[in-house]
């Protein structure tokens, strides 16, 4: 499955860029997920409670944040093991604090 989003933040994207290195701040933003903290090898270590329906999905996992400033892109790789139903997800994210236009 491919999920694609873009979003348009009303800010300079030199702010935009170092909010997105600020990863609890991000965690705070997404429902249901809470930072449990890093590994020693600087992953991001974490768990998403969703509900769709009356399904539920308590996931926990690990995700890595990789980033290029001269560019101001990058992506955030990551992967989770549901506690209820043993399934696993794995997910990657780009992201970018390029301004719209900008070449």
């Amino acid at each position: 499955m491919k999920v694609s989003l873009e979003i348009d933040v009303a800010a300079q994207p030199e702010l935009v860029w170092k909010a997105l290195a600020d990863v609890p701040l991000i965690a705070s933003c997404v429902p249901g997920a809470i930072l449990l903290g890093t590994t020693e090898d600087g992953r991001y270590r974490g768990k998403v409670t969703t509900r769709v329906g009356p399904v539920s999905a308590n996931f926990t996992g690990e995700a890595a944040l990789d980033r290029d400033d001269m560019t101001r892109s990058g992506r955030v790789v990551g992967s989770g093991r549901d506690s209820i139903t043993s399934s696993s997800a794995k997910a990657e994210n780009g992201i970018s604090g390029a301004q719209r236009g900008a070449a």
